[in-house]
């Protein structure tokens, strides 16, 4: 009778251990994340926490993480990152990772590049698993995962779990990552805003001498059209501003406050005018 109870005991003992330190798929309570502007939304376990990267911490224009409740001394997470492409394909992406691992000595690459075993946003994508050793934790597995959209948007994807629970935790992450649903037009436009922040940032303004007075580069005019404007002055204007998908969007604007011609630096200087009219113009489209 002791052996039995002894017997019972050990096996309601394992029964609920697994789902503290192996979560398989069929063990974790699911929550729906959506982010708040409706970029994207994502199925994560309810013992995940979810928080936003930003600022000098961020790697990419969209960062964020979904990391686990560690027990000890174990840990996971999983991090989102939307940009620009770095490259032409997902491939050269990974490529230009593993370069960068590489020059780490504790780098040891367990599954080289593929590009037929995940998707992301429903796109293809490639990966490659590898091992990496950081002093004072346990060894980590990072699983790096990388597709790019056809309009120009890379999905990143890395997941990361200490080595003694990366295999428990992996049918988890690859629910978590396929179930990843990124609003594209949503990520595009948010991209180029970041972009025209950044540019706005880099370039001081442009001021001229307009008599006694300087002028700041701006309009006087602005509105949008059905057709290339034929010169100043000459144009068909829209009486809309809203835009079917894919059709062109046209304006005519009639800039004060810049000026051209040689001023004697070389090209750059007359790029920086360039660079505040086309920063300018990308405003006046995106608002």
């Amino acid at each position: 009778m002791k052996l039995a109870s002894f017997i019972l005991t050990l096996v309601l003992i394992w029964v609920f251990t697994i789902p503290i330190f192996g979560q398989s798929f069929a063990q974790v309570t699911w929550n729906t994340f959506e982010e708040e502007n409706g970029l994207f939304s994502v199925q994560v376990p309810s013992n995940w926490n979810v928080s936003e990267i930003s600022g000098a911490e961020a790697l990419a224009p969209i960062d964020y993480i979904f990391h686990y409740n560690d027990k000890g001394n174990s840990f996971a997470w999983i991090e989102l990152m939307i940009s620009e492409p770095f490259y032409t394909n997902s491939s050269a992406v990974l490529d230009s990772f593993m370069s960068q691992y590489q020059q780490y000595d504790d780098f040891v690459l367990l599954e080289p590049i593929t590009c037929d075993k995940y998707t992301l946003n429903d796109e293809p994508a490639c990966s490659f698993l590898s091992s990496q050793h950081l002093e004072g934790e346990l060894r980590r597995n990072v699983l790096d995962i990388v597709s790019i959209s056809p309009n120009g948007t890379q999905t990143y994807v890395v997941f990361v779990a200490s080595n003694n629970i990366y295999e428990p935790f992996l049918p988890v992450a690859e629910y978590v990552v396929d179930s990843i649903s990124i609003n594209s037009t949503m990520a595009r436009l948010l991209l180029e805003n970041i972009s025209l922040e950044n540019i706005q940032t880099e370039i001081p303004d442009v001021l001229t001498n307009v008599g006694n007075q300087s002028q700041t580069f701006s309009s006087a005019f602005d509105t949008f059209v059905n057709a290339d404007p034929q010169g100043y002055g000459v144009y068909d204007q829209r009486n809309s501003s809203t835009f079917s998908p894919g059709e062109d969007i046209i304006l005519y604007i009639e800039p004060v406050g810049f000026e051209y011609g040689t001023t004697g630096e070389g090209s750059d200087s007359i790029r920086l005018t360039f660079l505040q009219i086309l920063s300018f113009l990308i405003q006046k489209e995106m608002s």
